[in-house]
């Protein structure tokens, strides 16, 4: 299973999965923004109808995240893992 969760107090989205589900994470720095899917083409294929066939250069950053390992994506376009005790 893959998550979301939206924390409105800290303007904070996490993201995990178990392993059960892909996940992947992208990043579209000229839209200083965030993306996640279940899969790197679903991904790709939205960036690609949305803004045109020309997706060169619009990510700078694709790749899938660690199974039972959540990340924080800030609204100011942090990403971060919590520590491991």
């Amino acid at each position: 299973m893959a998550v979301a969760m939206y924390d409105g107090q800290t303007d904070t989205t996490w993201i995990a999965s178990n392993g059960g589900r892909d996940l992947w994470l992208a990043h579209l720095p000229k839209l200083r923004s965030w993306v996640f899917a279940s899969t790197d083409s679903i991904i790709l294929n939205a960036i690609s109808k949305t803004f045109g066939k020309n997706i060169a250069g619009m990510l700078d950053y694709l790749a899938p995240v660690a199974d039972h390992f959540p990340l924080a994506l800030t609204a100011d376009g942090g990403v971060y893992a919590p520590a491991r005790h």
